[in-house]
């Protein structure tokens, strides 16, 4: 036998049936009082292309993952029009950060001094995009957004710069994914922790 919460008879009925019941009152009275959501709302009626601002950054990979990451995610949500004209979405590239994220004690072959050595790397990708009308007509900004990825050291130079490329790659799509959410309206952290 269910137990209820409150002294109502239904009968015998499920726990499923009675919370989809509440569900759906609830859902009816939102509706009906005239609730619309704060924050984001319908989707932009136009399609945007994309272009690159002057980067404020040497990593020219970076932003080209960045470049991906916004049109992925304008392209899925259907707003995603031809490389030119306007309106555009222009991505500016702000930085790349790196730190190490662990340390271990590494004892130098000739010497036999221990050094602390980083045994993992943070690579974070900053960049920020704006929705231009028309040459020079800034309507919106997405303001600086940061998106991290993590990489673990190999113990090799070529394998640590492959792990890092990587990383900075997975965090430049990640940070694109981002600016499209906030170009589309929708609620997104701006910065990620390094």
């Amino acid at each position: 036998m269910n137990k209820l919460w409150f002294p109502v008879k239904l009968g015998p009925i499920s726990t499923d049936v009675l919370r989809a019941r509440l569900f759906a009152a609830a859902l009816v009275g939102l509706t009906a009082c005239g609730y619309r959501p704060a924050y984001g709302g319908t989707r932009p009626a136009v399609r945007y292309s994309v272009a690159a601002a002057p980067a404020r950054s040497p990593e020219s990979g970076a932003l080209v993952a960045v470049l991906e990451g916004l049109r992925g995610e304008l392209s899925k949500s259907g707003v995603l029009g031809p490389d030119t004209g306007y309106p555009r979405v222009v991505v500016e590239l702000v930085r790349v950060d790196e730190r190490g994220t662990a340390q271990s004690l590494s004892i130098q072959p000739n010497s036999g001094v221990e050094l602390p050595i980083a045994s993992g790397s943070l690579v974070g990708v900053t960049a920020r995009a704006w929705v231009e009308g028309g040459p020079k007509i800034v309507e919106r900004d997405t303001g600086d957004v940061r998106r991290t990825s993590a990489f673990g050291s190999a113990g090799s130079p070529i394998l640590d710069a492959a792990r890092r490329e990587a990383a900075m790659n997975n965090a430049g799509r990640a940070t694109g994914t981002a600016l499209g959410r906030r170009v589309l309206g929708e609620i997104e952290v701006a910065q990620e922790p390094m």
